[in-house]
């Protein structure tokens, strides 16, 4: 497949922004009230003055540039204002209005310690800590930036294909964040095979996505190639910050269906169960979703029972029943690897049985999209047939260019030209099925079992439709080397009875269906289990809250 002409991402865009002179961006405030809407090239042409700003601070090609904002147009004026002078910018997260500033200081600038930045753009608050910044960090707000430094002339980077566009964070769910290297032509072929995929999906002018509608959030590897992909692609693009769609789903489902054209958005399985946990059937009859053409879902695993309750839940509001097109990736490789094209909306796939009988039956993320290979490998490392499952590695033009300043993990990063994902998963006819994660692989008496399955059958009880209200991990056991801890979120009104009763019939339900005992179940309050930004578990970091006391058990 011919990906693209262009040699970087900032002559694909000159070149989009020149072909569909129309096109616009039109960000959002927390209340879903638009902000400022400019065209392609005036965003384009706003960039390019925030980089003579850097050039006068001494930014220069190949230096790390932190942009740790809010989505929004300081957001990309910045990020876009490094890339045009060939500097490396590295999206961060703002961190949370109510959370610790000492605790996003360290953060942040062990981050700029670690990958050697020479400018970080941040918020008034963290701007005020600027004195216990690591050496030859400069730190500004986009404020200071604007009113204060004054532009001068530089040269337009001309990056080549290969050459470093950005720094994608890794999620950090299983340790410190390193940051992958994506190359201008990585990026580019991500975004156009996916949109190839896209383009077979909906193969006709009057019902292909022509409009971008997006909450995630852009240091994020799904907002940001989100984000790009509609730039890249020539559609209309509406950003959104995440607290919009977190604290008004309902109004944010409403300009979802208000903006014009065919509308492909995008978000984690957690998501659309926030949709229909928080979104009552009254609000639904006022909505119209019928513009709505496609959400890619990815991210964490998707849940038959979460997708399945949207579908039915907004069905009044006409939410196509094929909206959802699920997939996976991560930011190793730049985003998509696989691509459910099929539009049947989610569907459910079967391992083979494995060496005890048990089958593993997980919702398909589709098949590879165009230049990416994906290669299922037992513990031998061969190759394993259809049905299988076994550790998941990826090949294609979509890699990243390794971790910056860290070789030792590049190189385990890969083995024979492949990238070893750490994901679990089996093939069945070229369609990808991903079961868990290998570090996240537990062993009850002889018997391999991945913690979703747990969480699973105890959300069956709890009620968590696929909201992941449950964790399981497993601990130090004195009697049997390891025991299997499934921690519970429960609504703060549960009595005691409650809590024994809800007790009593998730663990006789877990020895039913897996035939294995529970030896210890414990309840928090909802919203004390870890997730990352994109709403994956943190079994990690919750295992590391647990042993170390700092979890808030509920005693029954």
């Amino acid at each position: 497949m011919q990906i693209t002409q262009e040699k970087n991402l900032l002559q694909a865009l000159m070149q989009s922004s020149e072909n569909k002179i129309t096109s616009t961006i039109t960000t959002y405030n927390a209340r879903c009230k638009p902000v400022e809407t400019k065209t392609t090239r005036g965003f384009l042409e706003s960039a390019k003055g925030i980089a003579g700003r850097f050039a006068a601070l001494g930014v220069k090609k190949g230096d790390r540039v932190i942009v740790c904002l809010p989505n929004g147009w300081d957001w990309l004026d910045c990020w876009m204002g490094a890339v045009f002078l060939g500097a490396l910018p590295v999206a961060a997260s703002p961190g949370f209005s109510l959370g610790s500033g000492e605790h996003q200081q360290r953060k942040i600038f062990a981050l700029a310690e670690r990958i050697d930045a020479r400018l970080l753009i941040c918020g008034a608050v963290l701007r005020d800590e600027a004195e216990h910044a690591p050496d030859g960090l400069t730190v500004r707000t986009p404020e200071e930036i604007r009113t204060e430094v004054t532009p001068i002339a530089f040269d337009v980077s001309d990056a080549k294909p290969e050459d470093t566009a950005y720094l994608q964070l890794t999620s950090g769910s299983t340790g410190i964040p390193k940051a992958a290297q994506i190359s201008h032509g990585a990026l580019q072929h991500n975004i156009h095979a996916t949109n190839a995929r896209v383009s077979e999906m909906y193969p006709g002018d009057d019902e292909r996505p022509d409009t971008g509608v997006y909450w995630l959030p852009l240091f994020h590897d799904f907002g940001l190639l989100s984000t790009l992909s509609s730039m890249l692609l020539g559609r209309n693009l509406h950003l959104y910050p995440p607290q919009a769609f977190l604290s008004r789903p309902a109004e944010w489902l409403r300009q979802l269906g208000a903006h014009d054209g065919n509308v492909i958005s995008a978000g984690p399985n957690f998501s659309f169960y926030h949709c229909v946990d928080k979104i009552t059937a009254q609000k639904v009859a006022d909505l119209d979703l019928s513009a709505w053409r496609m959400s890619v879902v990815g991210a964490e695993m998707n849940r038959i029972e979460t997708l399945g309750a949207f579908n039915e839940h907004f069905a009044p509001a006409k939410a196509a029943p094929d909206v959802f097109a699920s997939a996976y990736g991560m930011a190793e490789t730049t985003l998509i690897v696989t691509m459910d094209g099929k539009r049947k909306g989610p569907r459910l796939g079967k391992s083979d049985p494995d060496a005890n009988g048990a089958i593993t039956e997980v919702v398909g993320c589709g098949t590879p999209i165009d230049g990416m290979q994906v290669q299922i490998v037992g513990t031998d490392e061969a190759p394993l047939p259809d049905g299988q499952i076994g550790a998941v590695r990826v090949k294609g033009p979509s890699l990243f260019s390794g971790y910056l300043n860290n070789p030792e993990a590049t190189a385990e990063a890969f083995a024979d030209g492949w990238l070893v994902t750490g994901d679990l998963g089996f093939m069945r006819d070229d369609e990808l099925y991903i079961t868990g994660r290998i570090k996240d692989l537990l062993i009850v008496n002889g018997t391999n079992i991945m913690p979703h399955e747990l969480e699973g059958l105890a959300e069956a009880k709890v009620g968590g439709g696929g909201m992941a209200r449950t964790a399981a991990f497993s601990v130090p056991s004195e009697v049997q080397g390891e025991d299997v801890l499934l921690i519970v979120e429960v609504d703060r009104n549960s009595t005691e009875e409650d809590l024994r009763t809800l007790r009593t019939e998730i663990s006789g339900h877990i020895t039913q269906e897996l035939g294995i005992p529970l030896t210890k179940l414990e309840f928090v309050l909802r919203g004390a289990i870890p997730r990352t930004t994109s709403g994956k578990l943190q079994r990690g970091v919750l295992k590391q809250m647990y042993q170390d006391n700092e979890l808030k058990i509920i005693s029954v």
